[in-house]
């Protein structure tokens, strides 16, 4: 919920120089890993090797987090961790599992997080955002930051149900056009179209930046998970 020419608070704040460098070794280790299961034959492999990545750096986050915080985290790493698993096993019970369990979970992954923001005693995902971008969010800024928190939690979940459902009825083929195709144009329509809307529903904020907006959101405190002061 940005807009240019509207007053900011500090530039957001990113995360310390050795977390990304912890971060860049576990992406390297990552491919590694990836690039010995390629030469292996192992595609399904390849890609669990990716997924682990991200489970070993949700879990580097979770040592360094306090609280609530670092057993969300946790808890997320081993889910995710387990999920790798899962998806390295694909292979023994059905070859096509590899292909379309990894953009299944992460859409729902996507919808599970907005939603979760949507729940009683949280703040809602990007009202959270709003307001790490502009300070003190407006009334009317902050119902429809709601609404847009609310689209995010729905359509990717409801793209996968879409998927799997000509998946059900047309094979891997119909599956992978709206997997693979129509699921990220449907993403990144939505949220620059966003921004569109925004700007002529509400032209009092100023022209949205969707430049800023991104940078917004590399601002750990516009992050939707659980921050001193609020749930």
């Amino acid at each position: 919920m940005t807009a240019t020419g509207a007053a900011r608070p500090d530039a957001p704040e990113r995360a310390s120089t050795r977390t990304l460098l912890a971060r860049a070794l576990l992406a390297l280790s990552a491919l590694v890993g990836v690039h010995l299961a390629v030469l292996a034959d192992r595609s399904a492999l390849a890609l669990a090797c990716l997924i682990w990545g991200v489970a070993a750096a949700l879990l580097l986050n979770a040592l360094s987090a306090h609280g609530r915080k670092r057993a969300l985290l946790g808890g997320l790493a081993v889910l995710v961790a387990v999920l790798g698993a899962l998806q390295a096993s694909a292979p023994a019970f059905d070859p096509r599992l590899a292909l379309v369990l990894p953009p299944t979970l992460g859409n729902l992954t996507v919808s599970g997080v907005f939603a979760y923001t949507l729940l009683p005693g949280h703040e809602p995902a990007i009202l959270r955002v709003a307001r790490v971008s502009r300070g003190q969010v407006p009334a009317d800024l902050a119902a429809y930051a709601v609404k847009v928190t609310r689209v995010w939690a729905i359509l990717p979940a409801a793209i996968m149900l879409a998927a799997l459902s000509a998946l059900a009825l047309g094979g891997l083929d119909a599956w992978s056009w709206i997997a693979n195709v129509a699921n990220p144009v449907l993403l990144v329509a939505t949220f620059l179209g966003e921004h569109a809307v925004r700007g002529w529903k509400m032209p009092q904020y100023g022209r949205p930046s969707v430049f800023w907006t991104l940078s917004v959101m590399l601002d750990k405190r516009a992050w939707p998970l659980p921050q001193r002061g609020h749930a």
